[in-house]
């Protein structure tokens, strides 16, 4: 509080927070100030993000001590909304809510002087803990203090969480009567694709590798499926699963030990095909590109 007091002499402090409820959207801020005899809590509308939020808190904070007549020091945790309010011109990514904290500063700038300051959190400075209860507080209030409008960007996020959540749900579900191989190896999807550190390498490597993931390559048990082989044994007189000619072939032993290795480096469960797929390294698309065997499994 002495630093605080030492870059704004003389200005009476106004702490602002905001806090959002992620299980329900709802939101509420908190403005207090022991100078200006100031305890505030109120609701907002549903859904507004925290970065409005925590300007709104501003915006009202500048309001509030419009009629003071003092020198006034809007203190808040949120550098992001600090930034925006005091980023020179207008760009794009600046909403009304931004627009309208600046007209609120520069009309009472007229009269008086504001200066906005940052404050870490949870840093135990006097003050700063009451507007983050006040906030909580204004979560659970019935009646929201005003219909504020909410920038459309702020639903972005809130659209592609649904959407996601919505995709790895119909990704589960769809699993249930077939593709449960490739399930076990990807119980959840993606949001980058496992291959796009590989994606320099080899394409066909890269492709092989998808072959491997949805074991459709070209294995005995795998021609013999789909009607191609009259018999799914390998070679070697053993069940040709792509398990087995990685893994347990006795005609490529040097290849099942170094899959093996490579397998129990990807995971610490057990070394199979779908781990050593699971998460493919350089490393194991290196000695599949070296091999000619596995070459076969893509003819």
């Amino acid at each position: 509080i002495n630093k605080i007091q030492e870059v704004a002499p003389d200005y009476k402090l106004v702490f602002t927070d905001a806090s959002v409820e992620q299980s329900n959207h709802t939101c509420g801020i908190g403005i207090y100030s022991e100078d200006l005899d100031i305890k505030i809590s109120r609701k907002l509308t549903n859904y507004t993000a925290i970065s409005s939020a925590e300007t709104l808190a501003i915006r009202e904070a500048v309001k509030l001590s419009k009629n003071k007549s003092h020198k006034i020091a809007v203190i808040s945790d949120s550098l992001s909304a600090l930034q925006a309010i005091t980023k020179q011109g207008v760009d794009k990514d600046q909403n009304y809510i931004t627009l309208s904290t600046r007209a609120e500063i520069a009309a009472i700038s007229q009269k008086g002087d504001v200066k906005l300051i940052w404050v870490p959190s949870h840093t135990g400075i006097t003050g700063n803990e009451h507007p983050d209860k006040l906030a909580l507080a204004g979560i659970n209030q019935n009646l929201v203090y005003q219909n504020n409008s909410i920038p459309g960007r702020s639903f972005l996020g809130l659209i592609k969480d649904k959407l996601w959540n919505q995709w790895i749900e119909n990704y589960k579900n769809g699993h249930q009567n077939k593709g449960q191989y490739y399930l076990d190896l990807q119980p959840t999807p993606l949001k980058i694709p496992w291959f796009y550190n590989l994606r320099y390498n080899n394409r066909a490597m890269i492709s092989l590798i998808i072959r491997m993931r949805t074991n459709h390559c070209c294995t005995p048990t795998h021609l013999h499926k789909i009607g191609m082989k009259d018999d799914p044994s390998c070679a070697c007189g053993e069940y040709g699963s792509l398990d087995h000619i990685i893994f347990n072939c006795a005609l490529r032993p040097q290849l099942g030990n170094r899959c093996y290795t490579e397998a129990l480096e990807v995971s610490k469960g057990p070394a199979n095909v779908k781990t050593l797929c699971m998460n493919p390294t350089s490393k194991v698309v290196k000695d599949i590109r070296q091999n000619k065997k596995f070459g076969q499994l893509s003819e």
